[in-house]
């Protein structure tokens, strides 16, 4: 069966690209040509538009090379194309039509008149008002086109006549006889012109009124009236030309052919009598839709290789020709080479291996035997990549055979690994239950599946021992236990869509059964980061659905231990930090539906699938809490989801999604020790405490009303990064260093004694061991290994038969970028709603067999529109999506609606939009039954903080403002569309950006070399300055997370978060400066065992700790003063977020 929705991308490709370049039209009516055709415009030069935002070109041309040996036979048959246009006279019913709109419109009379011959009527019988009886308007515009290949000209030349060998090379001269015959043939064009019946020859100063459209005999006098009395000649001019020129290349020669428009620039309003506005114009001097066909005879095409794309041995990296200001489509069979301003790459889409499915039921009834079945085939694709290393080794270069080579060798570790975990789960029966259970609980969650895509599970398999080898009561051999790659990082690689978020899911969900099985009852088992905000809002829903399965499967096998929890973590701005009684009272004065828009982050419940899920104020608990009011709702009681910082802290939720930046609270909040080594006591009311008080202030229990508890292994054993390669620059040098921080402060402060496992995510990836080591000074493992093949991997492949994305691009030379991104909206907008209101015409296309009768194929159709009926407008700044959004409502949205087509509704998510603004966007969109019907848009105008994290099936279309800064970022964008079915990206570059034109002109070959063309992501440790913000944190963070505890019994250090307490311990010598030391350089991998690259960051720590513990020591504060505050008093700054930089400056103007 065809892919409908493909077709249906394929059909409102096609339609698109018509519009914009106006292919659709023989005639223009009212509007300048130049407005409405936006590629392929070859311009006259004219000084005035170098102040403009246009860019302008006057040619465009093809590079293509020849063998030097065929130059005295080689001859080359050139074919120019393109469109001009001239002006002609409106028909009587034209030029009525348009007088009786702008009547109607001037007077406000839309509903008075329903056709001219009523007005006319009226004017008749004098019902007019004199100035309505006076009313006048223009000649109506209507630009008709001639084709310069409308007779399919061609022309050909020896490339004998253009070579010079004396000099190697060479240009067309003049007085050659292919310019006599460009003349004949604009001649030949001139004539037809001419013999047009209602060609405008002149100027037509005199506006028309209602007289003179009473009938033909008065049109046709007004007509002869003004060509009688008009002076001013404006009958068309145009003219083009041909270049060609070569020069030598080795064995080869560089031939160029160029078209150019060779038009004079004329200003019509230069010695008229009137002004001429733009879309008045007589003459239009451009070339639209340019192009060349050049057809090489008795030579052959030479590739020519791009050397600046990266050496890789997968990669053919030859093209037959290059286009200037274009892009080329080449036929080497036919040794033709075709211009093209709107090239397009077809994407297919990545399957996964079904010939090794791995569903639920069986890794439940017999996970061993069907892993074994994963290992056995793994094993033969070993050996296929072998022996095809050995018949491929003597053809390729010495580093594309170490590059195979090193694809061998990772693809063994990575079989050696599973292989690993598969012995784990046949030997250790805590192991397999655990892992049973997984299985069980993603059983529970999945809809509209019943297995694992074969990369998933065997990444889940692979990771087992990193996570349970230092379990003790598994009493695993010590050889065993030195296989486990804890304190490597995993970076899982693998394409937008792919399933990514599932896979590390799965092994957090195992590490969750695990912990339970061995005994682990309390505390954080994974965090789950993410570099921003909008990245965790879709995560919150899906890990919430995950663990509610888990959850009521602990329930029933009677696991025991807390409730399978989530923790959401990130930030003031998004959920609040503590409920004190000011919050509190907001609280209370908030009304249902108020604490909902402001803070619900689920609008399903996890546990029914009902959306009767409302946040409550619980105050005995002093909690903001989420209920399902499904009175047959399995959650029984609230929804286990904190969301204050403050719950997170006492209630110490499984698993915790976080952003980057939360982890600099280390540094200044002496709860983030409870996430880490977990607490002693639990207060009856409020959760857990490591202190000798409940963290909720004004409790009234002691401590004796406190459980003591005590916690196996309390620190997270998962640290998940999802899109890994956005933290760079500055913030992944700070995060480096309070990774390392949390890494040290588990394996030696917590009393867990172990690394913690980190796995990063990302979809784009490029110098990944790089930064690994900056970021988490540990060694990367990829997976899934790189394969030597583009095509397929052992876990998926390419299906040559399904499109993912089709992708598109133009550069709109001669118009400013703003108004052809407005206008593409337009005509996007005009395409898809045709398609809705003519669905017969979907039906007429090839392979759209849809089954059922007329009215059935019909409502098919329709709701296949559904899924394009979104637009995704991507913006590479705050500013752009604003021009963009100004532009829409005039002439924009006003030309819609009067073609009667519903208006462009923008909705935005950028950076100025709220959390709560975008959740519930994105909710609305997965929500509605009808995006068509229920929606209040159809347009989301973005910037680059939607190219992460927003999963939505209904994003099919997408339209780029210029091409984003660098190729991950345009990869993770136009990733958002095409997720499920297939999905139309429109990239508008930037005819002023050199970068975009580069673009333009090697469209393919770029989007087909993407992933090694993604820039290694910018990181750097040892950033100079770096460690003079970060730190502070760090010594605050040992001192609140660490030393405090460890002195909560001393008497006069109790609490060290007071500086009096701080003072006493430093100076007692119970807490030390060396010791402070110490623990730094360890964390910052600057002692004398890490690196010497490290030296200055050492002198650097010892010199900040002494100058800090000498002003803490020397210093007079004020009574009870906190921590962070004596530092600030020392000019020791503790960041409050990673971003936090430089001190906020308030400017006011008065």
């Amino acid at each position: 069966m065809s892919n409908h929705r493909e077709l249906l991308a394929r059909g409102i490709a096609q339609r698109f690209i018509t519009a914009i370049s106006g292919t659709d039209k023989q005639q223009i009516v009212f509007y300048n040509p130049e407005d409405r055709i936006f590629v392929g415009k070859l311009s006259p030069q004219n000084t005035a538009d170098s102040f403009s935002s246009r860019v302008l070109i006057k040619q465009l041309g093809v590079d293509f090379r020849i063998p030097k040996q065929d130059v005295d036979q080689a001859r080359l048959a050139i074919s120019p194309q393109g469109n001009f246009f001239f002006r002609v006279l409106p028909t009587l019913q034209q030029q009525q039509e348009f007088f009786l709109r702008n009547f109607c419109t001037a007077f406000d009379l839309q509903q008075t008149y329903p056709g001219f011959s009523d007005l006319a009527q009226a004017y008749l019988d004098g019902r007019l008002s004199q100035e309505m009886a006076r009313h006048k308007v223009q000649l109506l515009p209507i630009y008709e086109k001639i084709a310069i290949d409308q007779d399919n000209t061609c022309f050909e030349l020896a490339l004998s006549d253009v070579y010079c060998p004396e000099f190697d090379c060479g240009s067309l001269p003049q007085n050659h006889p292919l310019y006599q015959s460009i003349e004949e043939h604009l001649d030949r064009m001139y004539a037809a012109v001419r013999e047009h019946p209602r060609m405008v020859r002149c100027q037509f100063r005199e506006q028309v009124g209602i007289g003179e459209l009473l009938g033909e005999e008065e049109w046709e006098a007004y007509i002869a009236r003004q060509i009688q009395r008009e002076e001013f000649d404006m009958s068309p001019r145009f003219a083009y030309s041909l270049a060609v020129d070569v020069r030598g290349n080795g064995d080869s020669l560089l031939v160029t052919v160029s078209l150019s428009n060779e038009t004079p620039f004329e200003d019509e309003s230069v010695g008229a009598v009137q002004s001429v506005k733009k879309n008045n114009r007589y003459r239009i001097p451009v070339l639209f839709n340019s192009g060349l066909r050049v057809r090489c005879v008795n030579t052959s095409l030479v590739p020519i290789e791009l050397e600046y794309f990266s050496d890789d041995y997968k990669y053919d990296k030859r093209v037959y020709a290059l286009g200037n200001n274009c892009n080329v489509d080449c036929d080497p069979d036919r040794q033709e080479i075709q211009t093209t301003h709107v090239p397009v790459f077809i994407q297919n889409r990545l399957k996964t291996n079904d010939k090794l499915a791995v569903p639920f039921d069986a890794l439940i009834s017999d996970p061993v035997g069907t892993l074994e079945r994963i290992h056995q085939g793994m094993l033969a694709e070993l050996e296929k990549w072998k022996e095809d290393y050995d018949e491929r080794a003597c053809g390729l270069t010495e580093a594309g055979r170490e590059q195979f080579a090193e694809e061998i060798n990772g693809f063994d570790l990575e079989i050696r690994r599973f292989k690993t975990g598969v012995d784990l789960i046949r030997n250790y029966n805590m192991i397999r239950d655990a892992f049973r259970y997984m299985n069980m609980a993603f059983k529970r969650s999945a809809k509209g599946y019943s297995s694992w895509r074969l990369f998933q599970i065997v990444f889940v398999v692979s990771l087992i021992l990193d996570v349970a080898a230092h379990e003790p009561e598994l009493m695993l051999d010590e050889g065993l236990v030195n296989k486990a790659k804890t304190d490597d990082i995993d970076i899982l690689y693998f394409p937008t869509g792919g399933g990514k978020t599932e896979a590390f899911l799965g092994i957090m969900v195992f590490n969750l059964f695990f912990d339970r099985m061995r005994d682990k009852q309390y505390g954080v088992t994974a965090i789950l980061k993410y570099p921003l905000r909008l990245l965790s809002v879709q995560q919150v829903q899906r890990v919430s659905n995950i663990l509610a399965c888990a959850e009521l499967l602990r329930r029933e096998q009677k696991l025991g231990g807390a409730s399978f929890s989530l923790g959401y973590f990130v930030g003031e701005g998004n959920t609040p930090n503590k409920i004190d009684r000011e919050e509190q009272k907001r609280l209370a004065g908030m009304t249902n539906d108020e604490r909902d828009e402001k803070h619900r982050l689920l609008d399903v419940c996890p546990f029914c699938g009902g959306k009767d899920v409302h946040v409550v104020y619980e105050p005995s608990s002093n909690s903001l809490q989420h209920v399902c009011r499904n009175q047959d709702c399995p959650s029984q009681g609230p929804l286990p989801l904190y969301m204050v910082d403050d719950d997170i802290y006492r209630y110490l939720p499984s698993v915790i999604i976080s952003t980057v930046d939360k982890m600099s609270a280390i540094g200044f909040n002496s709860r983030f020790h409870n996430l880490l080594a977990g607490a002693e006591f639990e207060c009856p009311h409020h959760g857990f405490t490591d202190k000798t008080q409940c963290l909720v202030p004004g409790c009234q229990c002691t401590p004796f009303d406190f459980r003591r508890v005590s916690m196996k292994d309390p620190a997270p054993t998962l640290l998940v990064q999802d899109e890994l390669h956005l933290i760079r620059e500055s913030l992944g040098t700070y995060d480096a260093h309070y990774e390392t921080f949390l890494e040290y402060f588990i394996k030696h402060l917590s009393g867990c004694r172990r690394g913690l496992k980190v796995i990063g995510a990302t979809a784009t990836i490029s110098a990944y061991e790089l930064q690994a080591k900056h970021l988490y000074w540990k060694n990367a493992i990829r997976f899934p290994a790189a394969s030597p093949y583009l095509d397929h991997n052992f876990y998926a492949k390419v299906d040559p038969n399904d499109v993912s994305r089709i992708i598109l691009g133009y550069a709109p030379f001669g118009k400013a970028i703003v108004n052809s991104v407005a206008f593409s909206l337009q005509y996007l907008k005009r395409v898809v709603w045709q398609l809705y209101q003519h669905p017969e015409e979907v039906l007429a296309w090839e392979g759209m067999d849809l089954p059922g009768d007329e009215a059935q194929q019909i409502a098919q159709v329709k709701q296949l529109l559904e899924d394009y009926w979104i637009i995704l407008e991507y913006n590479n700044v705050k500013l752009e999506s604003n021009r963009v959004l100004q532009g829409l409502e005039d002439p924009i949205n006003t030309e819609l609606l009067e073609e009667g087509i519903p208006p462009l509704r923008a909705r935005k998510m950028t950076g100025d939009d709220t959390f709560q603004e975008v959740r519930a966007t994105l909710s609305a969109i997965e929500n509605a039954k009808s995006v068509i019907q229920e929606l209040d848009f159809n347009m989301i105008a973005a910037t680059s903080m939607i190219s992460h994290g927003v999963d939505a099936d209904r994003f099919n279309l997408m339209l780029f403002y210029g091409m984003p800064g660098n190729t991950a970022e345009y990869i993770q964008a136009y990733s958002r569309v095409g997720r499920k079915h297939t999905g139309l990206v429109i990239d508008i570059m930037r005819p002023s950006r050199e970068k975009d034109q580069s673009y333009l002109r090697n469209f393919n070959k770029f989007h087909e070399f993407k992933d090694i063309l993604v820039d290694p992501v910018s990181i750097n440790r040892w950033a100079a300055k770096a460690v003079e913000s970060t730190l502070p944190g760090i010594v605050s963070g040992l001192l609140l997370n660490y030393y405090l505890y460890q002195l909560k019994y001393t008497p006069g250090m109790g609490n060290i978060g007071r500086v009096e307490e701080l003072k006493a311990a430093l100076l007692s010598g119970t807490i030390t400066a060396e010791a402070l030391k110490d623990h730094a350089r360890q964390i910052y991998k600057c002692s004398d065992d890490d690196t010497s690259i490290g030296s200055l960051y050492r002198r650097t720590v010892d010199r900040m700790i002494d100058e800090l513990v000498q002003k803490l020591t020397a210093g007079d504060f004020k009574p009870n003063t906190y921590l962070t505050q004596a530092f600030e008093e020392c000019q020791f700054h503790v960041m409050r977020s990673l971003r936090d930089t430089d001190r906020q400056v308030t400017v006011e103007l008065r």
